[in-house]
């Protein structure tokens, strides 16, 4: 927990010090959703930066804890959007720093998950993103899998795809695992349901709203996903934005990506969690490619992981004895012979 609060602590500091550029961020995105969260969304067509209402409020978890830490107060929303960035920074750190350490690793190197070029952009114009939150779920029910709290893990997993749908495609690896473990009808009969949530807010959007999150037709939707390599090579052609640069690390992180899981041979849980967000990467369409920093925020999930398989060495995760953690906190009192 110590290198999640010393993590946190660093984006403590530069939130208060008025680093983070609001207009810039994804911020008054959600800001705009969490003033009200169950509405119809008809308060955001106004804003220039809103291209799309549908998806925006597809992706409720972020804005829905901030909107419960305000209490609904309009005026605490930005307050509340900080306060839960950080704690998704704080947990995200100290779960990747639990998985290094349970691999038999110095619990620092869970820091990692943020060697990525998302820092760096987060670092020149502090943004507040779901990310931190979404990958802070994402480990915590990698880390309640080793332990064998099946149910928690699940539970974690359907609140993650809650924060941001596409985190489904890591947490593929638990219920793939399971099947390996226990056979194919064991995974299916116990995750069937995670997507349920999900499902059921997608179709109150669609009645409050008039579009499923998965099809509002704004071009940051319509546009997020491609054919195999086709939305890398059409933004590399394209004569606007980032497009080249952000290619450049794209192609990277999947040159690295294969190198490492060839290294490593996928055997553990979070590295075929790796391989699947790899694997998700060439399917991105021109807009992920458009911006450099929306390129890197939408990377972070996969070279979190790639870092993680790295620190692991491939390993499994090894669970967390109770008995264990009792002798090594309590020795047992034994007479003085004195």
């Amino acid at each position: 927990m110590h290198a999640g609060a010393l993590t946190a602590f660093v984006f403590v500091v530069l939130l208060a010090s008025g680093h983070v550029a609001w207009q810039r961020s994804d911020a008054p995105l959600f800001e705009g959703v969490a003033r009200s969260p169950f509405g119809d969304g008809s308060h955001l067509t106004n804003n220039p930066k809103i291209f799309g209402v549908a998806y925006r409020f597809g992706r409720i978890l972020y804005p829905l804890l901030a909107w419960t830490l305000a209490l609904g107060r309009p005026q605490l929303i930005r307050t509340a959007l900080a306060v839960i960035f950080v704690l998704g920074v704080t947990v995200f750190a100290a779960a990747a720093a639990e998985i290094a350490r349970r691999a038999g690793r110095r619990p620092a190197l869970g820091a990692c998950v943020f060697a990525a070029p998302f820092t760096l952009c987060w670092f020149g114009t502090g943004v507040l993103v779901s990310e931190p939150v979404v990958m802070a779920l994402v480990l915590l029910a990698f880390l309640a899998y080793a332990d064998g709290h099946s149910r928690r893990s699940r539970a974690l997993a359907a609140v993650a795809l809650l924060a941001r749908e596409i985190a489904l495609v890591p947490l593929l690896a638990l219920a793939i695992t399971t099947a390996r473990r226990r056979g194919l009808h064991a995974a299916v009969r116990e995750w069937w349901w995670v997507p349920l949530p999900y499902a059921a807010w997608a179709i109150y959007v669609r009645l409050r709203i008039g579009a499923f999150p998965f099809t509002d037709p704004a071009a940051s939707r319509s546009q997020a996903t491609s054919l195999p390599f086709a939305g890398i090579v059409k933004a590399w052609t394209a004569p606007w934005g980032d497009t080249r640069l952000s290619v450049v690390i794209g192609v990277a992180t999947l040159v690295v990506a294969v190198a490492v899981l060839v290294r490593y041979r996928v055997h553990s849980t979070i590295a075929l969690a790796a391989a699947l967000s790899t694997a998700s990467v060439v399917c991105f369409g021109p807009f992920v490619w458009a911006w450099l920093g929306e390129c890197a925020r939408v990377l972070l999930p996969t070279h979190s992981l790639i870092a993680l398989v790295i620190v692991t060495r491939g390993r499994e995760l090894a669970a967390q004895s109770p008995l264990a953690a009792q002798s090594t906190a309590a020795p047992p009192a034994t007479a003085s012979l004195s």
